[in-house]
């Protein structure tokens, strides 16, 4: 039986040769570990799907680590319900989940509207889903990570990407491979870019703000201590219509704004966790190498990776909960402005109340 979510997905429709955003790391006989981004078509994904063990490199054998793929952002009209739609067909989805062994959840998880944060273990394999709270104003990132312990070889995919963040993504994979030796690595930096987003949007919503307050010269941040605003406009009448609707779009995007800040703290902490529990792993483990990094042969222990990837966590959870009391801040500006002009902008009629008393 299937989900409401599987039932209901939308997929791309059936194109001849479709590409993919492809990434790979790879370990030789020394140890010395590589990776490298290429972009891939439909044609050329059995090839990747068999290359799990072992990549021929010339005469010499190298062995795979982690393949990350990324399908694209589909394509949609501007009313379509974009967070049911994966962008890429219905079998090629189902060939990358199956030859990946993505966790079974993986359709459900990514067609999830509030975000899914889950963690599955076993003697086999280790799943991450990772979905963000929808917006079209921040986006849909979603990532399905399989772990295989029989091979050492994690396996990544990517879903509805922003353009700008997936070349940002993935260049941050390609400059740090030991980092990616660490499953939990490849949520964290999705992670981070999805808090970026986030923090761009509420400068844009706090702009809008600061536009309004120019307008209506009532309120703002320093104006109490004589300070003016960074521009001064000539006098003008405000139009009282077009303020009290610029309110309203501003307070409408203030409780998305909210509600995902609040979901970025949920999947922080539980990315914590996530982290921390792998570092508590291998720090009780013996300090082995697994890989040498090629820029200097430099040693990479998988307790360097868990640190360093706790740290980041911390840190962007940390900026998360400060941006909760910034979006309080800005709520209320928009209410000081909306009572403002209602009370002072708006034409009173002075018999009103001489009338209704009556």
């Amino acid at each position: 039986m299937i989900s409401w979510e599987e039932d209901r997905a939308q997929f791309a429709n059936e194109t001849v040769n479709q590409s993919f955003n492809y990434l790979e790391g790879w370990t030789d006989s020394t140890g010395r570990l590589y990776a490298r981004r290429d972009i891939i078509t439909t044609d050329n994904l059995p090839g990747v799907f068999s290359n799990s063990q072992n990549i021929h490199k010339g005469d010499d054998t190298h062995t795979c680590r982690f393949r990350v793929l990324s399908i694209p952002q589909p394509k949609h009209a501007p009313m379509a319900p974009v967070k049911l739609k994966i962008g890429t067909p219905k079998c090629t989805f189902y060939d990358i989940k199956e030859n990946w062994h993505l966790h079974d959840l993986t359709l459900e998880a990514f067609m999830e509207n509030n975000g899914v944060l889950m963690r599955f273990d076993s003697q086999q394999q280790q799943c991450l889903l990772t979905k963000v709270a929808i917006s079209r104003a921040v986006g849909f990132d979603a990532v399905s990570i399989s772990h295989l312990h029989s091979q050492n070889l994690t396996n990544v995919l990517y879903c509805n990407l922003w353009e700008k963040d997936q070349d940002e993504i993935f260049e941050k994979l390609l400059v740090n491979p030991e980092r990616c030796l660490q499953p939990a690595y490849f949520a964290a930096v999705l992670y981070g870019s999805h808090y970026r987003r986030l923090e761009q949007f509420r400068c844009r919503v706090d702009d809008e703000i600061t536009s309004i307050e120019g307008g209506t010269k009532f309120g703002g941040p320093g104006r109490l201590f004589g300070q003016r605003f960074w521009y001064e406009e000539r006098e003008k009448e405000v139009n009282v219509e077009n303020t009290n609707k610029k309110l309203s779009y501003v307070q409408s995007e203030l409780a998305v704004a909210q509600h995902l800040a609040r979901s970025v703290l949920l999947c922080g902490k539980w990315l914590v966790e996530v982290a921390e529990k792998d570092h508590v792993q291998w720090e009780k483990s013996q300090d082995v190498i697994v890989a040498k990094e090629v820029r200097g042969d430099l040693e990479v222990t998988m307790k360097d990776n868990t640190r360093k990837t706790a740290d980041e966590i911390i840190y962007v959870k940390r900026r998360a909960e400060a941006m909760g009391s910034q979006l309080q801040s800005l709520s209320d500006r928009v209410g000081s402005q909306t009572t403002f002009v209602s009370h002072e902008l708006i034409p009173h009629d002075p018999f009103a109340n001489a009338i209704s008393s009556s």
